[in-house]
């Protein structure tokens, strides 16, 4: 299956997931873009599926839509790689407080 066919959830053809799951995904509201990016437990809570099953589907949906799941990362993931970030100073204290310790390396910076 392409990624342009996957356009509504009862397009999805999940091994393991059968129609009915599908179903109350669509029943609760979902999307296919909401599920490639919830959190598969609350997707199980909130659809009153198996959190196996919202894993799966999850992993599909972002297979299918960018290739991998390595495109999306957690929050807490996100934070560790922005504490990884480091800064360079301007040489005035002032400009380097109101910057939080200087420039940021990994960036542009325009000043006007």
């Amino acid at each position: 299956m392409n990624t342009e066919e996957i356009h509504e959830i009862k397009d999805l053809q999940i091994e393991g997931v059968g129609r009915i799951t599908l179903k109350k995904l669509e029943n609760a509201g979902y999307s296919v873009e909401l599920l490639a990016t919830l959190p598969p437990h609350v997707v199980a809570r909130e659809a009153n599926i198996s959190v196996d099953k919202a894993i799966l589907i999850n992993k599909y949906i972002r297979e299918k839509l960018l290739g991998g799941s390595e495109n999306f990362i957690t929050a807490k993931e996100f934070m560790e790689k922005r504490r990884g970030v480091l800064r360079i100073s301007t040489g005035v204290r002032g400009l380097d407080d109101l910057l939080e310790g200087g420039v940021e390396t990994q960036a542009i910076t325009e000043f006007i």
